[in-house]
């Protein structure tokens, strides 16, 4: 069994590609076993987690690479009405239930609390099988700088 601490950055493209099948959770973990799919075992213990189609290992003639294991989730398409969508985004967020954001559809795991949001707010939505990739806020949103005008003294947040 190979002992995994990181993903490569520069894996070689001349290697045969194999897989490692894994669910968003054990994803999310820092210490985990897994089998890639010509049955060559790892163990993972990571500073943080990996991604889906990182590369995290390599030899002579193999590359593994994660690939997140597809769910069921629910869609919503919002390319019409971006207001809404926000106020939807924020009633799944009240539940405490992690979203994604595809283009102008808002993907949400298939969950039976989101369905009953769904069906008392009347929110049309398409079932399907998906990488499901909650978003992460602490690492997504970045607070810009800004001014406050004249008079103001100035500082960073």
């Amino acid at each position: 069994m190979e002992l995994i601490t990181q993903s490569l950055t520069q894996p070689s493209s001349k290697t045969l590609k194999v897989k490692l099948f894994v669910d968003r959770f054990k994803l999310a973990k820092r210490r985990w076993r897994g089998q890639a799919e010509d049955g060559s075992d790892f163990g993972f213990n990571l500073e943080g987690p990996l991604e889906h189609d990182a590369c995290f290992f390599q030899n002579e003639s193999h590359s593994y690479w994660i690939a997140q294991s597809l769910e069921k989730v629910l869609e919503v398409d919002y390319s019409e009405d971006p207001e809404t969508a926000c106020r939807v985004a924020w009633a799944i967020g009240n539940l405490h239930m992690a979203l994604q954001i595809v283009g102008l559809t808002i993907r949400v795991a298939d969950d039976p609390a989101i369905r009953q949001l769904f069906t008392h707010l009347q929110i049309l939505h398409t079932e399907k099988r998906a990488r499901f990739q909650p978003i992460r806020v602490s690492n997504k949103i970045k607070s810009k700088p800004h001014s406050h005008g004249k008079g103001h003294p100035s500082h960073d947040h």
